[in-house]
This record gives structure tokens, C-alpha cells and sequence, in this order.
């Protein structure tokens, strides 16, 4: 990931990141200037995933994740997201219609834009 960040950065002058970890992540955090989490109820986020990655797969193995999912996974998904948005500078609702959620992105870069 590095690589590929080095590779593009100070050659333009925004570079979008769709990582994590926010500001807990050392080598990153010197390149950081605003981090902005995308908080989405883990119930949209689980649904949104067997849509996108299971459709293939059958009722069984959909019925299994759903079940490992509650037993194991989600507590680690609840902790992620304090993990990330104690230290985030804006928390975007992921409910919202994307127009508003775009809205509230050009007004911060807007705002970022006119301190440097």
C-alpha cells in the first residue's frame, strides 16, 4: 500500500485513501491532513456484503457466515468502528443519499483547499 501512496502522492493535490485506520496508522499519519470515516450500521454493511461477495454461494453457507458473523466477527467490526471514529475529523453518515454525502466532501476539501 506504501508503495503504491508514494508512488502518486505530491503529484497531485488530493489524494483519497480508503483505509482503516485513520491517524493510528504510524507510517501514514505524517501524510494525513483530514480523516474522514464513513460510519455504516453494521447491519447495512453485513447485507451490502453478502450482496456483493456471497450471491454465488448457497442459503448453507450464507446461513454459516451469518452465524460466525454474530458469534466472532461483529464484536471486532463494533470495536473498529470506535477504534476509527474516536479520531476521525468528520464522521459521514452512510445512510445518507450519496448525493449528500458528496456534498459534505467537497465542502471539506473545499475547506482544506483554502488553508494551504
Amino acid at each position: 500500500m506504501m508503495t503504491d501512496f508514494l508512488s502518486v502522492y505530491g503529484t497531485t493535490p488530493l489524494v483519497l485513501v480508503d483505509f482503516p485506520f485513520g491517524y493510528r496508522h504510524k507510517t501514514l499519519r505524517p501524510y494525513i491532513d483530514k480523516v474522514i470515516y464513513l460510519q455504516i450500521p453494521l447491519d447495512i454493511a453485513f447485507a451490502r456484503q453478502i450482496i456483493r461477495d456471497d450471491t454465488h454461494k448457497s442459503t448453507a453457507e450464507i446461513i454459516s457466515w451469518a452465524q460466525q458473523y454474530l458469534n466472532s466477527a461483529r464484536p471486532y467490526f463494533v470495536e473498529n468502528q470506535r477504534y476509527v471514529s474516536e479520531n476521525a475529523d468528520l464522521i459521514l453518515d452512510g445512510t445518507l443519499p450519496l448525493k449528500d454525502k458528496v456534498a459534505k466532501l467537497i465542502k471539506l476539501i473545499q475547506s482544506l483547499q483554502k488553508k494551504r
